[in-house]
């Protein structure tokens, strides 16, 4: 899903205008995201989308037309909150004249990584300075994780027209017991050669820490119908 989108009033460049640039397309995400408990929640969704040039930039609009959702019978009251979520309020999508987005997202201007490092250093600072606690130090780490999860809710800024192929990050974060731990990220693009539209997109997300290894990824998939 499109978790902690800002969806604000489109401007008046983004609002009219032609029919779809490229025609109507079909955008997928899948998403399978790690639980604290070691267990997954898959999450795939689609969308009907077209791109329309507008005087400055382009407005993406687009309707929610599928979702599926796997989970665990624990959480099973969550993946029906998340089944019966509607996302269709996320449209239109703006995108300046570099065709990254614009307008979803938070924070923009900032890198993904660094916002959950900052979130992860956040966390760490309002912990208690001593971890001995068993609990905790089980409640400290399922933040942490929370932290690099929250990479995926955000949309890649140029998740329409990818200008990265392929990336590698790793950040390390400081634990208040002394140790440390890691978010990576890893993303894989590919465009058509022709439009510069998306074909697939592929992130992961990997968090390490105390020795334990989590990982949640998504793929993008863009096709005309």
């Amino acid at each position: 899903g499109l978790a902690g989108v800002c969806v604000i009033a489109a401007p008046a460049w983004a609002r009219g205008g032609k029919r779809g640039t490229h025609g109507a397309m079909l955008l997928s995400r899948l998403l399978t995201r790690s639980l604290s408990d070691g267990a997954q929640i898959t999450v795939f969704r689609q969308w009907e989308i077209s791109i329309t040039r507008r005087r400055i930039g382009w407005a993406v609009d687009g309707r929610q037309v599928a979702v599926e959702v796997e989970a665990p019978k624990h959480i099973a009251a969550i993946a029906d909150v998340e089944r019966r979520r509607s996302t269709d309020s996320t449209f239109p999508i703006l995108l300046g004249s570099n065709k990254q987005i614009l307008a979803a997202g938070q924070g923009e201007g900032a890198d993904d990584l660094e916002l959950a490092v900052r979130e992860a250093e956040r966390v760490i600072t309002a912990a208690p300075l001593s971890v001995e606690s068993k609990q905790q130090r089980r409640l400290l780490l399922k933040k942490l994780r929370g932290a690099g999860n929250s990479m995926l809710e955000r949309w890649p800024k140029d998740l329409f027209y990818p200008q990265t192929t392929s990336d590698h990050q790793v950040r390390r974060i400081s634990l208040p017991d002394g140790s440390a731990g890691e978010f990576e990220l890893a993303l894989f693009a590919s465009a058509d050669s022709q439009t510069g539209l998306l074909k697939r997109m592929e992130r992961t997300i990997t968090t390490r820490l105390h020795g334990s290894e989590q990982q949640s990824s998504e793929s993008w998939e863009l096709e005309h119908i």
